[in-house]
């Protein structure tokens, strides 16, 4: 009898220690699953399904020419942030530009390029001054606004034009805001200067909207005729030659901008959207705000 009741008490106590470690087991994080011991997915493993709705990014573009506006450097015409489906390029080197780049690479003009960007379904912001005229980036300043990227609109691109110039462009275009994981991404990005092939670089004051440092007689206000190539395609930009009205003070070399991605949440935001940093400058050097890219208003 004794030896029945020692045999039962050890099978009761080996059933005990074998149900204890299945729930140990059990309560481990799961490797293959990514799932940890509360439940939760894993931050490496998680999908685009766990990830938020929407995501705002700071988007910062800086000049990184040096001088002073109209007189030396390059200003920055209003630039154009879309966010976008992945994959989709609205300019590439080495072919012909659209109608909507060259509007904005002739005479800095966004309309077309927010016609596309609506068409699409994308998300756009244009440059603004907090009076909500819109927004020239001066030679050694920047620009901050803040995009809303998700899902679907998952791809960043910038544009603007270098006012000095035929039709020089900087630009990134379908730059990726979220990592494999769906993570938001942070980015810093030189930007080098594009010709948008559809100018003859003239560097004459009549064929180019923005300021010289000529007098009225010379550079009157609101001349830009164009004087069009055929054929042309997108490559790098070969630099002011200074054979013209356009002196070698608006000459750059290497990089012409920076633009610096930062995820960021709604608390963290102080303004409505984003409008221009703390260089913003007093509001002379705006130009207009009707889109027209015309930059000499901003002599």
């Amino acid at each position: 009898m004794a030896k029945l009741q020692i045999t039962l008490m050890l099978i009761l106590i080996t059933c005990v220690a074998f149900v204890s470690c299945e729930r140990a087991r059990n309560v481990m994080i799961d490797t293959d699953s990514g799932m940890a011991d509360d439940g939760m997915t894993t931050g490496d493993d998680m999908t685009a399904d766990d990830m938020p709705k929407s995501q705002m990014f700071e988007v910062t573009l800086m000049n990184l020419t040096m001088g002073e506006h109209g007189m030396s450097g390059q200003t920055l015409s209003p630039a154009i942030f879309v966010t976008h489906p992945a994959g989709i390029k609205l300019a590439e080197e080495g072919q012909p530009a659209s109608e909507a780049l060259i509007a904005q690479a002739e005479g800095g003009k966004t309309n077309l390029l927010e016609e596309a960007a609506m068409a699409a379904g994308a998300n756009y912001k244009i440059a603004m001054n907090m009076d909500m005229t819109r927004r020239y980036t001066m030679p050694g300043q920047s620009t901050m606004v803040t995009v809303t990227a998700d899902m679907m609109n998952s791809s960043l691109s910038v544009s603007t034009m270098l006012v000095s110039t035929n039709d020089a462009f900087i630009g990134v275009f379908d730059v990726p805001l979220f990592d494999e994981a769906g993570m938001p991404v942070t980015k810093t990005i030189e930007l080098m200067a594009y010709d948008a092939g559809s100018e003859d670089n003239t560097e004459m004051a009549s064929d180019i909207p923005g300021p010289l440092g000529l007098d009225a007689d010379m550079d009157p206000a609101g001349s830009n005729a164009r004087v069009p190539t055929e054929g042309g395609v997108i490559m790098m930009h070969p630099g002011i030659q200074g054979g013209a009205d356009v002196s070698e003070a608006f000459a750059w070399e290497g990089p012409v901008a920076k633009l610096m991605i930062m995820p960021v949440t709604d608390d963290a935001m102080t303004t409505d959207d984003a409008m221009a940093g703390s260089d913003a400058g007093d509001g002379d050097g705006t130009g207009d705000d009707d889109g027209t890219g015309d930059d000499d208003s901003a002599q």
